[in-house]
């Protein structure tokens, strides 16, 4: 469509289109022969490919179209449109096939994603290269010449497109004659603006993507010392409440609407009794009017029906979930079953959509404790969980209940009483040994070479209630038989349930759940920055207890650094973080591959200038999404995870792609017609306007699909998408605007430092910087054949 509008021509627009499947079949096979796989991740890269894969085959069949718009034949039309543009073309492809180079090698967890992602999008990119040059030139010059060259439409006959890429030429030569110092002003002056911007729209940062999945996983946390009996009533109160949500077939049945009615009336008198933690209190005051909507909406949608449940209980605890019938709303179902959790008296709920890397998702932070004093390390644990649960929603904990003792009886062997029996503390040992878990004695060799243990156990003791123990009876040497109880002393006690070690020492480690609105960086900050200090002040976590970090926090901070690096402050180590993330190797990649390209390090820089102002639009982009998933209940908030990181990436790589059209034309009117750079810079404005807008249209709408509509699996790079749009759509009207002007001050500066000499060195740099020269400039006063007539049309063009 945004062909056929630009172009007119259903021919031309077929010619491009077919550039698309060989493209993406050809990505296909490099995939497969690179030992790699056509998975989510690697089918999201084509994905994203296909909007640029266009890119190129769109410059050269435009420029042909060009050519054949002037009254060239359709085979010349197609040498000297592909001839021009084709350096344009190479150093486009180039540069965008080079961002991924560091992104491929990047060894986290988060690099496994990227690893995919990045073959298959480069891949398909470098093929379109391929296509471009070879497949679009001859089937241009077979189909645009099935007619006259006088059967193509005129340019004029696009007005509305002329009158646009009039007036962006208009401009830029109003701007190129302001006084330089004003326009070094207004350079100088848009970055900053668009610095400060940046720092204010960047959002803290969570790890992963928590994804759409279609299954409600959580967990009961009971008092110590429930059995079976107890856990059975537990699943009957639940079940109580949530059956009624599958025991309905029809999601559009009255009793369906009876049910949504109930629970609106019951969450709004939750609300009204402040019994909805999250929207009560102080907790309601941390967060955001968006959040808070966003909660209350969330509560206040009904649930959807269920199609699969299950109740766990193992080991003193008790876990459950369910699946949606309606893959697309799933959240609901949380709400649901906490409620149901409710109302069981002496116990805390707790459930949320599982993600589709981890149950718990990509936005916990995992707090370690450990020291060499178990008491002094639940202590501090029992301090950090008292203020997370006030500031961050109750946070779960593991092993689970540490600060609750779990009821244990302790067998202590009595030496005299037992040697009165003729029994050892060995022997003694042995017997409690067989009574619970069963002894080893030994092992049984087949023949294949297995072993299997044998164990020692005594006969229908195996599941009876261990404070049974000392009744057991035992056969002692002396040939008396007494109960177990007459060598051992039974203490009844608590314990926790597990004891964990880290380093050789003690640990308890606190997970704590957000808000989903809440990223994972804030989190990380708050602790490190006011929880953990505020508590050793006031004493509450004794000096020897070490507060550390683990599990996705230590992985976001590794993920981060390596893609963008770890500002410290204006240091010396600051600059080595950063000189070592994959987006400053991008950077420098794209700048060098130009540099060798255009044989010049000024040209570069000028292009380099459209990328401060894509990472902006990429910034804005990603706010957007984030406000419009808070406007939704059933999708999950989207944040600045380390998927979102390699939109910016490839955006260093995208962008700078209108600049070299725009920089690689200038040089080539220069080149050919001897014409001063403001007249070059204006002309090739007006060439290139609709190239640059169809390409970037094309791969503006190409991430549409997954920004707007993120299905099962590709909602994982809705970030990634909305970082992309945005950084398209601003990056584009900014270079239009913003390179034309650093240009003109670059040849201003020369034409000054040179003095008269100005012109013959800009004519003489311009023919040794353009990739495509193959043969001496022009005197300046001639001007080819088809220069001429595109001056001739160039008052009415669409161009």
């Amino acid at each position: 469509i945004v062909l056929m509008l630009f172009l007119r021509n259903w021919r031309a627009t077929l010619v491009v289109a077919l550039s698309i499947p060989i493209s993406v079949i050809g990505t296909f096979v490099f995939v497969v022969a690179m030992g790699r796989t056509l998975n989510v991740i690697s089918l999201a890269g084509i994905a994203f490919a296909v909007g640029m894969v266009v890119d190129s085959a769109v410059v050269v069949l435009e420029n042909i179209y060009r050519h054949r718009q002037l009254g060239k034949s359709a085979v010349q039309a197609a040498l000297d449109g592909t001839h021009e543009v084709w350096g344009a073309v190479l150093a486009s492809t180039l540069t965008t096939m080079a961002v991924f180079v560091p992104v491929i090698f990047v060894r986290e967890e988060a690099g496994q994603l990227f690893r995919d992602i990045s073959i298959a999008t480069a891949t398909a990119v470098g093929l379109s290269l391929i296509v471009s040059v070879t497949v679009i030139p001859a089937l241009a010059a077979r189909l645009l010449g099935a007619g006259r060259p006088s059967d193509v439409p005129k340019r004029k006959a696009k007005p509305s497109s002329g009158r646009i890429a009039g007036a962006m030429a208009g401009l830029t030569a109003r701007l190129n004659a302001t006084p330089a110092l004003l326009r070094v002003g207004g350079v100088v002056g848009a970055l900053a603006v668009i610095v400060v911007a940046s720092g204010l729209l960047k959002p803290p940062a969570t790890y992963l993507p928590s994804g759409n999945r279609n299954l409600i996983f959580g967990s009961l946390v009971t008092p110590p010392g429930y059995g079976i009996d107890e856990f059975r009533a537990m699943n009957a109160e639940i079940e109580k409440v949530v059956s009624p949500y599958w025991q309905i077939k029809d999601p559009n049945s009255p009793e369906k609407r009876r049910l949504d009615e109930q629970w609106i009336a019951k969450v709004e008198g939750m609300l009204a009794a402040g019994q909805i933690m999250e929207l009560a209190g102080d907790n309601a005051k941390k967060l955001s009017a968006a959040e808070r909507a966003r909660t209350r909406r969330e509560w206040l949608t009904p649930p959807p029906l269920i199609d699969n449940f299950f109740f766990v209980a193992v080991n003193g605890g008790c876990f459950m979930g369910a699946s949606s019938v309606d893959p697309n709303r799933v959240k609901p179902l949380a709400r649901l079953f906490e409620v149901a959790g409710k109302d069981i008296p002496g116990i805390f709920a707790f459930f949320q959509q599982a993600s589709l890397f981890r149950f718990g998702g990509g936005n916990n932070a995992e707090i370690q404790v450990r020291g060499d004093d178990l008491d002094k390390v639940v202590a501090a644990a029992r301090a950090l969980y008292q203020v997370c649960s006030e500031r961050f929603s109750r946070p779960k904990t593991t092993p689970g209940n540490f600060d609750l003792g779990r009821p244990e009886v302790r067998i202590v062997p009595d030496r005299e009483r037992a040697a009165d029996l003729g029994l050892s503390v060995g022997d003694v040992g042995l017997i409690v040994e067989a009574s619970v878990d069963g002894a080893f004695v030994g092992e049984y060799r087949e023949q294949g070479g297995d072993t299997i243990d044998i164990a020692l156990y005594v006969q229908n003791q195996k599941g009876n209630s261990t404070q049974d123990i000392g009744q057991i009876p035992i056969y002692t040497p002396s040939g008396r038989v007494v109960p177990l109880s007459s060598a051992v002393k039974l203490v009844d006690t608590t314990a926790l349930e597990q004891i964990i070690h880290v380093e050789r020492q003690r640990a308890v480690t606190l997970t704590v759940e957000p808000p989903e609105a809440v990223a994972l960086e804030s989190i990380i900050r708050q602790i490190k920055d006011e929880i953990e200090p505020e508590l050793r002040a006031a004493g509450r976590i004794d000096p020897s207890v070490m507060i550390s970090l683990t599990g996705n926090a230590n992985k976001l901070v590794a993920a981060r650094n390596t893609m963008v690096g770890e500002w410290q402050g204006f240091t010396v180590q600051s600059l080595v973080n950063i000189a070592g993330s994959r987006f400053f190797l991008s950077v420098l990649i794209v700048y060098l591959l130009m540099a060798a390209l255009f044989e010049s390090w000024v040209y570069p820089f000028v292009i380099m200038f459209s990328v401060p102002i894509a990472i902006f639009g990429g910034l804005l982009g990603l706010r957007v999404a984030n406000f419009a998933t808070l406007m939704s209940v059933d999708q999950p908030v989207q944040q600045l995870d380390v998927l979102t990181f390699l939109g910016f990436v490839i955006l260093v790589g995208l962008v700078v792609n209108n600049a070299i059209l725009l920089v690689h034309q200038t040089l080539h009117n220069m080149r050919k017609s001897g014409m001063d750079h403001r007249a070059a810079i204006r002309e090739a404005v007006r060439v290139r306007v609709r190239p640059v807008f169809m390409t970037s249209l094309t791969t503006f709408f190409g991430q549409l699909p997954l920004a707007l509509m993120p299905g099962s699996g590709s909602e994982l790079y809705r970030g990634l998408a909305s970082v992309m749009l945005g950084g398209m759509l601003v990056g584009t009207i900014g270079t239009l605007l913003m390179v034309p002007v650093v240009l003109g001050l670059v040849y201003d500066a020369r034409e000054w430092l040179t003095g008269g000499r100005g012109r013959a060195t800009q004519r003489k740099r311009g023919a040794a910087a353009d990739p495509s020269a193959d043969a001496p400039a022009p005197q300046p006063a001639a001007m080819s054949d088809s220069l001429a007539k595109e001056a001739a049309l160039g008052s009415s063009s669409d161009h």
